[in-house]
């Protein structure tokens, strides 16, 4: 039914159809969108009402792609000493005091890198979320409008989606891929983060160790040189037995300089990677630990095949590139698009009403994708044989880790179970027998020096398998179940 319009009363027009009723001319009030000929409410409500129905279930999601990534150490309540310097925004100097778990936190929570990364995977859930969005439907309406002295009103409005066949669900897991390859890049870098966190602190707390032994050692060897000097000038010993203590004392002054700059270089390193002012460690807090036996070799292969995180980042990126060629071999699949339209016309004093459907399937003759197609499939295999070349040198690193701590542990049995004794016991001797008068103190200075090197030697082997139990950790994923904290 018509719309409503004012009309001018005007003379009656020959051949109307309501004979004894006048003829009112109609008058046009809005000369851009004429209303004569267009479709009342009610058949416009009719006409969408069922169209766009069809379009939203066409277009309904076909997953829940919501994922907020987390990382369960982060958490966790940080660890004593890390909950006072994040309460700080700015650490005053040599204010600062950290355990390897409190390190090993506040890395997680505070380091750039791996901040970039968590917001590069909420970037790619973004992605996913926007890849399952189907196309949005198309309404068209257009008017027509006397031309001349004619009267030819009408108006039509027309619907039209387009439906993918595959192409949505291959988009979304393409999507869904790269949030993944996201996912392994993180705790690809967590993992390095916390093995130079682990390094840093291993190094912190070997360095001060070393350092107190050392300073010792100089003390000792500042002793014996002076006992020298005086035993010289008495015409006991020769000039050359001075020089080798003036010798042995110097070497003692630059094991202790080189000491403490190891010392400062590993603070240093602690607070770059927690993300801390210069200068504001002040130490690290706790000795080092006593290392201990790995597992079998067998077990930590087949943990580093199958949890190593630059191997699982290949895999990832293996399962994108699959994603990938699966969406190019769906590209050549025509996606129809289907339509319906309603067409109200008012010609001559007659109205007519026409409603039509259509679709439209463009037919893919020339292009098939088969390049891209090829691409990819060349890349899948280019990631594969990446996996088994990355396998056989994680294999190999890890390989080279266990010999090393197994020589290490060697040398700290020897050295704690026989060697340390040995000279503990022979200082035992050395000082009863000064006691005695049967022995110098100079003896007794030379059997303190000998105890003193051989710690420092067992010092060494322990940082060494420590160091070795951190990488042997970092390449079969075990230090990511045992780290700080994230997201």
């Amino acid at each position: 039914m018509p719309l409503k319009h004012e009309n001018e009363p005007g003379p009656a027009k020959p051949g109307c159809r309501c004979p004894g009723m006048e003829y009112r001319r109609p008058r046009i009030t809005n000369p851009v969108l004429p209303t004569h000929g267009l479709p009342d409410r009610w058949t416009l409500f009719r006409f969408l009402t069922p169209c766009l129905a069809a379009c939203m279930l066409l277009s309904c999601a076909s997953e829940d792609p919501k994922d907020e990534f987390r990382d369960p150490a982060r958490e966790t309540p940080p660890p004593a000493g890390a909950a006072e310097v994040m309460k700080v925004e700015i650490p005053a100097e040599n204010s600062v005091t950290v355990t390897l778990a409190g390190a090993a936190w506040l890395a997680l929570a505070r380091n750039r890198s791996l901040a970039a990364l968590r917001e590069e995977i909420r970037s790619r859930t973004g992605e996913v979320i926007q890849a399952d969005q189907a196309p949005n439907p198309r309404i068209s309406v257009s008017a027509q409008t006397p031309v001349g002295d004619g009267i030819r009103i009408g108006g039509s409005i027309e619907l039209s989606q387009v439906i993918e066949l595959g192409k949505r669900s291959a988009r979304v897991a393409t999507a869904a891929s790269e949030r993944e390859v996201a996912k392994a890049l993180y705790f690809l870098r967590r993992n390095q983060v916390l093995l130079e966190v682990n390094r840093a602190v291993v190094d912190a707390q070997a360095a001060a160790a070393e350092l107190a032994l050392l300073a010792r050692l100089l003390d000792l060897r500042d002793k014996a040189h002076k006992l020298k000097a005086d035993m010289l000038g008495e015409g006991r010993i020769d000039r050359r037995a001075e020089i080798d203590s003036a010798v042995a004392l110097e070497k003692a002054r630059l094991a202790v300089e080189s000491s403490r700059r190891k010392l400062k270089d590993a603070a240093r390193a602690v607070e770059a990677l927690c993300d801390l002012p210069p200068h504001s460690l002040r130490g690290v807090e706790g000795a080092m630990a006593e290392p201990s036996d790995l597992p079998p070799e067998a077990r930590l292969q087949r943990a580093a095949v199958t949890g190593n995180p630059y191997l699982v980042s290949l895999d990832r990126k293996a399962a994108l590139a699959a994603s990938r060629l699966r969406a190019a071999e769906i590209k050549p699949v025509p996606d129809f698009s289907i339509g319906a339209s309603y067409m109200h016309k008012r010609e001559a004093g007659e109205e007519m009403d026409v409603v039509g459907l259509g679709i439209s399937i463009p037919v893919p003759a020339w292009d098939q994708n088969a390049g891209e197609v090829k691409a990819w499939t060349a890349a899948v295999a280019a990631l594969r044989e990446d996996r088994k070349e990355g396998e056989n040198r994680t294999l190999l690193e890890l390989s080279r880790e266990i010999n090393l701590h197994g020589e290490s542990m060697a040398r700290v049995r020897n050295y704690s179970g026989t060697i340390l004794p040995a000279f503990e016991k022979k200082l035992a001797l050395t000082v009863l027998e000064h006691e005695a008068g049967r022995a110098s103190f100079a003896d007794e200075i030379s059997a303190q020096i000998e105890l003193i090197e051989a710690s420092i030697e067992l010092l060494a082997a322990r940082k060494a398998c420590l160091l070795s139990e951190a990488e042997v950790e970092a390449l079969t994923g075990s230090v990511l179940e045992t780290g700080g904290g994230e997201e």
